[in-house]
C-alpha cells in the first residue's frame, strides 16, 4: 500500500483553515493520476494576504506551504518507501473573505492540480496526504492540535465495469461561524465522476487518517446522518470557541456496498459564539444543491440571494450603574430599570421615541433630537452628542459602565462567503428590499474545461458575523440538458387514442427518473387555455427505459379528455436527469395533440373469425377486418396484417395493395389473399399483435370492481402438472397464479396489463377489455380442447390457433 503524506515541519502556525485532496486517473492505463487540492489559510498571514480581488481575477498563483509526500506501505502497514511529490503546495487564489474587524475570521482559499506519474514501485494502491501542526486553538483537539489530511488511491479496475475509479471531489467553505444555541446543517457537497453512491464518516486512527487522540467524532455537537454527507450541528451543547472537523468522503458502487472505492479528506473549522438574535434569521432563498449547464467561453452570471427574516430584534436595555443619560434635556433613570423622560412616552415597539420635539429612529440606526444626536453604527457603538457609549463592560459617559446591549439591533447581509472555480468574480452585496439581499458571480469558463464539472459554494454572512446555510452549485461545462422529443413521444403531435393508458415522453439522451419531483406534465385545453389535468406521480407509475420516461396511468384519461379535441401537453422541467456529468435536469417543452377513440378490431365479425362457430373454408380468399368504429386507412401505413402458422412462422404480409374495398364511412377493411397461399393450421395477427378474442367460456369467470378485474379459470380442463404462469393477459408479464384447488386466478387494475378502454356509440357505457391467452399445449389432449372442434385428418378450417383467446370485459 502507498501513502502520500505531506511533511510540513515549517508550517507550525495556527493559520491553517482546512481543505481537501482528491484525484482522478488520466486515461485508463493506471500510469498517471491528476491530483487536485483546495486549501484555506488565514488571510492576514504571509503570503496569503496576496490573495486579492485582482489576484482572483487574474488567477494568480500564491506560494503555498508544506510538501506532499508519497508513502508506500506493505500489506502489514510497514513503510516501504516515501518521497516528496509536490513542494511547495502553491495554489491559485479563488476566494477571499475579510468581513468584520476580527482577523481570525478572515481567510483565503485556492486550488491547484498536478499530474503524478505512477510507477511499478507504487503499485495500484496508495495514499496521498498533507499534515502538520497546528490548528487554531480548537477546543475539541488535545495539544499540540495536529492536523492530518489523507486521501486513498486505488487504481485497481472497478469490479462493475473494469474501468479505473475517480474519487469524489468537494469544494465547501473552510470556516463557518454559528450562534450558540442554534441548530445548523452542513450538507457537504461532492461530485463523483462515476456517479457512485457517496457517504461520509469521521476520520479514523486505524486507517492512518488522523493523529490520536484527535480522531473520530469531532465533538458531541456534530452528528453525520447515516448514508449521507449531512452533518447536524447542535451548538446548544458546545462551549464558546473554535472546533475542527475532519471528515472522510467515500464512494461506493451501490448504497449497499461495504467496500469503499476511495476515500478523500475534508477538513473545516466551526466557530461558536454567543448571540441574541433568533436562530435561522438569515436563510438562502436558492435551492440547496443543483446542477447547471454552462457553455464554455461565454459569460456565466449567477445571482445568489438570501433573506433576513427578522431584520430588527430586541437586544436588551442600557444600564449605567445608576447614572443618568441626558437626552434632549431630559434624564433617563437607569439604576431602577425604569425610564422617565419629562412626561414624554417611549414607543419602543415602533422603534421610535417622541421626546422634546425630536424623534429617535432606533430601527434606522440614527437619532435626531432637539438636545443632541445619537448615531448607532454597524459595530454597535452609540454616539450621544459628541460622546460615545462603548460596548458592554467598557467605560462610557462620566466614567460609568455600560452593562447591557442596545434596545434594538438591525441585521443585514454584508457578504456572501464563497469557494469558487478559478477566475470567478463576485460582486458586492445589493439590498433588494424586504430583507432580501443578493450578489452576482461572474465567470467565463475556459474551453479546456469542456466535459468537466466545477463546484462553487456560498453562504450569506450577516452584520452580526454569523453564517447562513450553505448553497453549492455543480457547473457542467459544455453540458446539455435532456430535451423532450415530440416525434417519439406518446402522445406526440399526431392523433392520440383516449383508450391508451401508457404514455411515453422521449428525450434526446439517456435519462434517469428524478424521484424528488411530483408534477410531471400538464394538459391544457387549447380552446380556452384552461388546465384540464395536472399529471403527478400519484396518477401514474413512472419508469425509465433508456431515453424514454414511461408513464402508465392507473386509469386512462377517457373520462377526463374529450374525443376529437386538441390539447396542449406541457412537460415540466426537471422530471428526469441526464446520466452524464452532474446529471443535468431535463428542460421543459410543450406541443399539441389531437384525441380520438382508437379503432378496435371485432374479431368475431371479421373474416376469418376467431369464433369456432364461424370456421372459414380454405377456398375463401375474400377476407376483411371489421372494427367497432368507422375507420380509414392511414396514408403512411403499408402493412395491414400478417399471417403466421401455429409455430409463429411468417407466411404472408397483407399490405395496403391487397385492399379491395374501404368505404369512407365503413368500419370494414376488405382484401384478397393470394390463391397460392396454403393456410393449413394458420392464424392471423393484426398489425403484428394478437387478434382480440370474442368468446367467454363458462369455465372462465370475471369479477368486476370499480378499479380492477379478477379472472378465474377452472383447473379441471388442464393436466395435473399445469403451470398457471403460461396463462397470460395481453401483457405477457401479467400471468396466472394458484388460487385454490379448483381455479387459477389472474388480475389487473384497469390501467395495467394492456387493459383497453372502449366506449359504446352513445357514450353511455365504458368497457374495460383484456384477453386471456391459453397456449394449446396447456391441454392434455387437443382433441378435448373445449374451445375448438376436433380436427379432421384433412384440415378444412382455419380455426386452429397457436393459442386460445378469451375476452374479459368489465362494463362501468
Amino acid at each position: 500500500m502507498i501513502f502520500v503524506l505531506t511533511r510540513v515541519d515549517d508550517v507550525s502556525g495556527t493559520h491553517f483553515r482546512g481543505g481537501s485532496i482528491s484525484w482522478a486517473p488520466v486515461g485508463n492505463s493506471g500510469t498517471q493520476i491528476e491530483v487536485h487540492y483546495r486549501f484555506g489559510w488565514k488571510l492576514n498571514y504571509e503570503p496569503h494576504y496576496l490573495c486579492t480581488d485582482d489576484a482572483i481575477k487574474n488567477e494568480t498563483m500564491i506560494e503555498g506551504e508544506g510538501e506532499l509526500m508519497l508513502v508506500k506501505r506493505s500489506s502489514e502497514g510497514d513503510v516501504l518507501f516515501e518521497e516528496i511529490v509536490k513542494d511547495p503546495l502553491d495554489y491559485i487564489c479563488t476566494d477571499r473573505f475579510d468581513e468584520g474587524s476580527v482577523g481570525e475570521f478572515h481567510w483565503a482559499s485556492g486550488v491547484n492540480s498536478f499530474i503524478l506519474d505512477v510507477d511499478e514501485r507504487m503499485g495500484t494502491e496508495f495514499e496521498l496526504g498533507y499534515f502538520s501542526c497546528c490548528w487554531i486553538g480548537v477546543l475539541n483537539y488535545e495539544r499540540p492540535r495536529r492536523w492530518k489530511m489523507l486521501t486513498k488511491v486505488d487504481l485497481t479496475p472497478r469490479p462493475d465495469n473494469q474501468q479505473l475509479n475517480s474519487s469524489p471531489m468537494t469544494s465547501s467553505l473552510p470556516l463557518l461561524r454559528i450562534q450558540r444555541g442554534c441548530d445548523f446543517i452542513v450538507d457537504i457537497p461532492y461530485y463523483d465522476k462515476d456517479g457512485d453512491h457517496v457517504k461520509c464518516r469521521w476520520a479514523k486512527a486505524l486507517k492512518n487518517e488522523c493523529t490520536p487522540p484527535n480522531c473520530g467524532r469531532a465533538h458531541q455537537m456534530f452528528t453525520i446522518t447515516d448514508g449521507s454527507c449531512m452533518i447536524h450541528i447542535d451548538s446548544e451543547v458546545a462551549d464558546i470557541g473554535w472546533y475542527a472537523v475532519a471528515v472522510m468522503i467515500e464512494d461506493f458502487i451501490t448504497p449497499f456496498s461495504s467496500q469503499a472505492l476511495s476515500a478523500v479528506p475534508f477538513h473545516f473549522l466551526v466557530r461558536v459564539d454567543p448571540g441574541e438574535r433568533r436562530c435561522n434569521d438569515v436563510i438562502n432563498t436558492d435551492p440547496v444543491n443543483k446542477c447547471l449547464a454552462v457553455p464554455p467561453g461565454e459569460l456565466f452570471v449567477y445571482k445568489a440571494t438570501a433573506k433576513v427574516m427578522n431584520p430588527k430584534y430586541h437586544g436588551g436595555s442600557i444600564a449605567m450603574d445608576g447614572g443618568s443619560l441626558a437626552i434632549g434635556g431630559c434624564s433617563v433613570a437607569m439604576g431602577g430599570s425604569s425610564v422617565a423622560m419629562c412626561g414624554y412616552s417611549i414607543a419602543t415597539g415602533g422603534y421610535s421615541i417622541a421626546m422634546d420635539g425630536g424623534s429617535i429612529a432606533i430601527g434606522g440606526c440614527s437619532v435626531s433630537m432637539a438636545g443632541g444626536s445619537i448615531a448607532m453604527d454597524a459595530e454597535g457603538f452609540v454616539a450621544v452628542g459628541r460622546d460615545q457609549i462603548l460596548p458592554k463592560g467598557s467605560d462610557s459617559i462620566d466614567g460609568k459602565k455600560n452593562y447591557c446591549s442596545f434596545i434594538f439591533r438591525s441585521i443585514r447581509i454584508v457578504n456572501f462567503a464563497s469557494t469558487s472555480p478559478r477566475g470567478m468574480e463576485k460582486s458586492g452585496v445589493t439590498s433588494e428590499g424586504g430583507g432580501l439581499y443578493s450578489a452576482e458571480f461572474n465567470w467565463v469558463p475556459s474551453p479546456k474545461l469542456v466535459g468537466t464539472v466545477e463546484t462553487f459554494c456560498y453562504s450569506p454572512f450577516d452584520s452580526e458575523r454569523f453564517s447562513g446555510n450553505e448553497v453549492c452549485i455543480d457547473l457542467a461545462i459544455g453540458g446539455v440538458r435532456p430535451f423532450p422529443k415530440t416525434n417519439e413521444s406518446i402522445p406526440g403531435s399526431e392523433t392520440f387514442s383516449l383508450s391508451e393508458s401508457v404514455w411515453q415522453i422521449a428525450f434526446d439522451q439517456e435519462v434517469t427518473f428524478n424521484p424528488d419531483v411530483t408534477g410531471l406534465v400538464t394538459i391544457i385545453d387549447t380552446s380556452n387555455e384552461e388546465v384540464v389535468f395536472n399529471v403527478t406521480t400519484g396518477d401514474v407509475n413512472a419508469d425509465v427505459e433508456f431515453n424514454i420516461l414511461v408513464l402508465t396511468f392507473w386509469e386512462p384519461l377517457v373520462n377526463i379528455l374529450e374525443e376529437n379535441h386538441v390539447y396542449e401537453l406541457e412537460v415540466w422541467p426537471g422530471i428526469v436527469n441526464g446520466t452524464q456529468l452532474c446529471m443535468l435536469p431535463s428542460t421543459g417543452a410543450s406541443w399539441t395533440f389531437n384525441t380520438c377513440v382508437q379503432p378496435f378490431p371485432d374479431s368475431a365479425r371479421s373474416v376469418p373469425s376467431s369464433s369456432p362457430d364461424n370456421a372459414l373454408s380454405v377456398l375463401d380468399f375474400y377476407w376483411n377486418i371489421t372494427f367497432y368504429h368507422p375507420v380509414y386507412l392511414r396514408p403512411n401505413i403499408s402493412l395491414i396484417a400478417q399471417i403466421l402458422d401455429r409455430d409463429g412462422i411468417f407466411l404472408y404480409n397483407i399490405t395496403k395493395d391487397d385492399v379491395t374495398l374501404t368505404a369512407s364511412d365503413s368500419n370494414v377493411i376488405s382484401f384478397l389473399t393470394p390463391q397460392w397461399l396454403y393456410l393449413e393450421e394458420a392464424s392471423m395477427f393484426i398489425g403484428g399483435r394478437r387478434p382480440p378474442p370474442t368468446i367467454l367460456d363458462p369455465k372462465v369467470s370475471v369479477l368486476c370492481f370499480p378499479t380492477f378485474m379478477e379472472i378465474f379459470i377452472a383447473r379441471d380442463q388442464f393436466g395435473l402438472e399445469m403451470d398457471p404462469a403460461v396463462i397470460t393477459l395481453d401483457d405477457e408479464y401479467c400471468y396466472g397464479m394458484e388460487h385454490n384447488d379448483t381455479h387459477f386466478r389472474l388480475g389487473t387494475t384497469y390501467g395495467q396489463c394492456d387493459t383497453k378502454t372502449l366506449m359504446n356509440k352513445d357514450d353511455s357505457r365504458v368497457s374495460m377489455v383484456n384477453h386471456v391467452t391459453i397456449p394449446s399445449r396447456a391441454f392434455p389432449d387437443e382433441s378435448f380442447n373445449p374451445y375448438f372442434p376436433p380436427l379432421t385428418p384433412t384440415p378444412t378450417t382455419r380455426s386452429e390457433s397457436i393459442a386460445v383467446y378469451l375476452v374479459d370485459v368489465c362494463h362501468l
